[in-house]
């Protein structure tokens, strides 16, 4: 015992030794850590202990700033001006027709002033047809596999797919009031920068910006080995009536593109021009030459003007929230307050004597 005893004496002080002479020579120990405190876990940590004089007073403090958020957007909601025409009942629903409707403001929209066209339950999300389409093909004209790729005669299609069949085709003319002067609004600005210049081009150049130089004959040339789509009337190279050059034509249509840009929800609303000035109040009105069916689908259809301000369009949803979460934590804290006060003094509720 003794022998064995003396022997692991005489082994544990030989790598003591060894280990004492490696370091003095500067040799690193092989697996040893680095001499950091998150490595040896002397990290210093904080654990916060809550009362009830810290958690009561904590949301309350969240309870009322969320409504003194909330109030604020509420009232610069406010400065943001929206007007909805709705023209679902246009000839009764029947397809094409043509419709005038006067509508009144009764307050002046500043510039810049925003029009959309809004459609209700049409499903843009569903997985089918959000797959039916060709990036590829918008980019640079090719052959694509997916469905509405060929019409009766076999013939090409572009823009091919259910997303490009299905675009939005109603045109809007807003007119002042006591006249017959129409509103000058614009396509510019409507559709996103990185779709009109990157993800959209029309065959034949190089960069986007070679459309300013591409005639309309120019591009139908490009595309006479391809059909339009089964549900359009007019054809790819066709889709503007602005002469000079095709820099809103073809692919490159502002219209088309922000078609192209499916919408998340079944009622929707997307960008149709810009007016760079001021609408005064009175009675417009408006044309609409109506060639979107949407009775088969029970769908409903309006036009909407509207102004912005630095949070966005009209829209109380975010102000309603952040005063509804703040109510919630009012009532919570409130709660808590009330049990505390009746009860927190009982030691015979938690068993302290």
């Amino acid at each position: 015992m003794n022998d064995n005893l003396s022997r692991a004496k005489e082994i544990h002080a030989k790598n003591v030794n060894f280990q004492t002479s490696s370091s003095e020579n500067g040799a690193k120990q092989k697996n040893r850590p680095k001499e950091t405190p998150l490595k040896h876990q002397k990290v210093l940590g904080w654990q916060p202990i809550f009362s009830v004089w810290t958690v009561i007073p904590v949301v309350f403090i969240i309870g009322l700033a969320s409504i003194s958020i909330g109030v604020v957007l509420l009232l610069i909601n406010d400065s943001a001006k929206e007007k909805i025409i709705s023209y679902e009942s246009c000839n009764n629903g029947r397809v094409p027709a043509r419709c005038n409707i006067s509508f009144y403001i009764n307050e002046p929209f500043e510039s810049p002033v925003y029009f959309y066209y809004g459609i209700k339950n049409y499903f843009q999300n569903h997985r089918q047809y959000l797959k039916s389409r060709s990036d590829q093909q918008l980019h640079e004209v090719a052959n694509c596999g997916s469905p509405w790729d060929k019409d009766d005669n076999m013939i090409n299609i572009a823009p091919c797919g259910a997303v490009a069949n299905s675009m939005f085709n109603d045109t809007f003319s807003l007119y002042f009031p006591n006249g017959n002067n129409l509103v000058p609004w614009t396509h510019d600005g409507v559709a996103w920068e990185v779709d009109k210049n990157m993800k959209f081009r029309n065959p034949g150049l190089i960069n986007n910006d070679d459309c300013r130089h591409q005639t309309k004959s120019e591009l139908e040339r490009l595309f006479k080995n391809y059909s339009h789509p089964r549900n359009w009337e007019k054809e790819i190279w066709d889709l503007s009536e602005e002469e000079g050059n095709t820099c809103n034509n073809g692919f490159m249509n502002t219209d088309f593109i922000v078609w192209m840009r499916t919408a998340a929800l079944p009622a929707f609303r997307k960008p149709y021009r810009i007016f760079n000035g001021r609408l005064p109040k009175g009675y417009y009105r408006l044309e609409i030459m109506s060639n979107y069916p949407v009775v088969e689908f029970h769908g409903k259809k309006s036009f909407i003007i509207a102004t912005t301000s630095w949070i966005g369009s009209h829209d109380s949803t975010l102000a309603i929230a952040y005063i509804v979460g703040g109510s919630i934590c009012l009532m919570i804290g409130t709660i808590f307050l009330y049990i505390h006060l009746k009860f927190g003094y009982k030691s015979d509720l938690i068993g302290v004597q």
